[in-house]
């Protein structure tokens, strides 16, 4: 199954995703990112159904939460 990551600027702001992305009835979950993925001090993102991405970076551009790159993932 294929799920995307999507890197956050903090802990706290995927927290803050994840509460408005489920308010949208958008599943995620608050997950350390591997150091591959890991930016400039990045160490924190959410997971979700790629089927969701698109959808998911709108909710969170509207709702005014920062957030930096999408990664697409096998397993």
């Amino acid at each position: 199954m294929k799920h995307c990551i999507i890197s956050m600027p903090s802990m706290t702001f995927a927290q803050k995703a994840r509460t408005v992305l489920a308010a949208n009835a958008i599943e995620a979950l608050v997950s350390k990112l591997p150091h591959e993925l890991s930016e400039k001090g990045c160490a924190w993102g959410i997971s979700l159904a790629c089927k969701d991405t698109e959808e998911a970076r709108r909710i969170l551009t509207v709702s005014d939460v920062p957030f930096k790159r999408v990664w697409h993932r096998e397993g």
